[in-house]
């Protein structure tokens, strides 16, 4: 049964080598496209990408720029779609300049609340509008601006300013879904930010259980920086099966047994941390997933490949150190809601891992709904701006009516849906195919 496969990087930091003291960022990051057409040629093609955190180093559009086309660059080499990235945001992804006194204001009620009372606090700042619409909810948010234009492209955009999070799931072959959920855990980053004091809220950690669903959860922080962790680690350890972190730049895993239950945590270390390679390595993950039913249990193997940066040999290698002298390390993770699947249930194995980038006419038709939709929307996000996107929406005509300003991701995502309510996708993709250069065009899916 084919694995599934994702390449794991956080800590990019795009941005941080702009001052010319730290040279070495650029050559690493091509370290990592190397190193990847290695893994990919030993492993097989990967899935996808999950980013956690920190994209950039100080959450501006220019970083987000160069940080979309290495994306590209490595999409390229693990052989996925360039849209199969689900990333979440970090501490720098949080632009500063845009956090004045109102938002310390804000922040500082929320540091302050106790632990019980963070879901109350962020329901007063929020409001009752979990569209965004609300003045303290626009205020908190404002400081992500650029990101969420940038995870846009990669359907990773907040659900909504209530509920931030993003959804993303895979298919085994034998039909069980792998859901990956992304958490925000920078509601009140800013130049304070220490352990204990950050708040996720229980619209992002209450999520549900579902037959033959488990779930992998991402987040910037360990779990450790949150106020409101007694109240979300119920729901972590019982409803999550692997635990996807960065931020503290120091790569590891382990397995949790708590309860009767199992969950593994997979520190991802920082691709490109500040300061010397020695005090904190240049790392990152290939991470490989399979389903497995032994005596009618079902487990979920997860296979953790670690690289690091070996200074001396200038390039990308196994971190044998973690894995005690071997390449990689297997877990075996019980899945309490995995359950026997009929065969007429179970997937082909050859829509896995779909590969379409540079299609043909034909192979564009046949592209299944989600994938040509996530596609529209990575080209609309990657290559237009907001004027551009407006006036494509204007054009089509799929606008709420009445709107007489510039919209926030949420209108234009929604006025998407409306499009492909309204059979108008492949007019959608025709303007935006105006815009992308020519080289990168693909034909019409819809």
């Amino acid at each position: 049964m084919p694995k599934l496969r994702m390449v794991h990087v956080s800590d990019i930091h795009f941005g941080q080598e702009i001052d010319g003291t730290l040279t070495i960022q650029d050559a690493v990051r091509d370290g990592v496209i190397r190193d990847c057409i290695k893994m990919q040629a030993q492993l097989g093609n990967a899935n996808g990408i999950v980013v956690t955190g920190d994209v950039a180093y100080a959450g501006k559009k220019a970083e987000y720029d160069k940080a979309g086309v290495w994306l590209d660059q490595l999409c390229g080499v693990v052989k996925c779609e360039r849209q199969a990235v689900h990333t979440i945001p970090g501490n720098h992804d949080v632009d500063l300049a845009k956090i004045d006194y109102t938002v310390e204001l804000l922040h500082k009620s929320l540091r302050e609340c106790r632990s019980d009372e963070v879901d109350n606090t962020l329901s007063k700042i929020i409001g009752k509008e979990s569209d965004g619409v609300s003045t303290g909810a626009a205020v908190l948010f404002s400081k992500f601006a650029a990101y969420r234009e940038f995870a846009s492209r990669y359907q990773s955009d907040f659900e909504n300013l209530g509920r931030p999070i993003s959804v993303k799931e895979m298919k085994f072959a034998s039909g069980h879904i792998l859901r990956f959920l992304g958490l925000t855990s920078v509601h009140v980053s800013d130049r304070a930010d220490a352990p204990r004091k950050m708040v996720l809220g229980s619209k992002q950690y209450v999520f549900p259980e579902e037959d033959n669903v488990e779930w992998v959860l991402m987040c910037h922080h360990p779990l450790e920086w949150f106020k409101d962790r007694p109240q979300a680690m119920p729901w972590v350890r019982n409803r999550g099966r692997v635990l996807l972190t960065g931020h503290e730049h120091n790569p590891g895993f382990r397995k949790i047994e708590e309860n009767g239950k199992e969950y593994l945590m997979v520190d991802a270390g920082a691709a490109n941390p500040p300061g010397s390679e020695k005090r904190s390595p240049h790392c990152y993950n290939w991470i490989e997933f399979d389903v497995r039913e032994e005596a009618g249990t079902f487990n979920l193997d997860v296979t953790v490949h670690p690289r690091i940066w070996i200074p001396e040999n200038t390039e990308f290698g196994p971190d044998r150190e973690r894995v005690d002298g071997a390449t990689s390390q297997t877990y075996s993770v019980r899945c309490h809601n995995y359950k026997p699947i009929a065969a007429a249930a179970a997937v082909p194995a050859a829509t896995i891992t779909p590969i379409h980038v540079g299609v043909s006419d034909a192979e564009a038709v046949a592209m299944p709904d989600d994938v040509r939709f996530a596609k529209l929307m990575y080209y609309f996000w990657r290559y237009l701006d907001w004027q551009q996107r407006y006036g494509v929406l204007v054009k089509v005509d799929v606008l709420p009516k009445g709107l007489d300003r510039p919209m926030p991701q949420v209108l234009e995502r929604n006025a998407l849906s409306t499009a492909r309510d309204q059979d108008k996708l492949a007019a959608i993709w025709d303007e935006v195919m105006a815009y992308v250069p020519e080289p990168q065009r693909e034909p019409n899916p819809f």
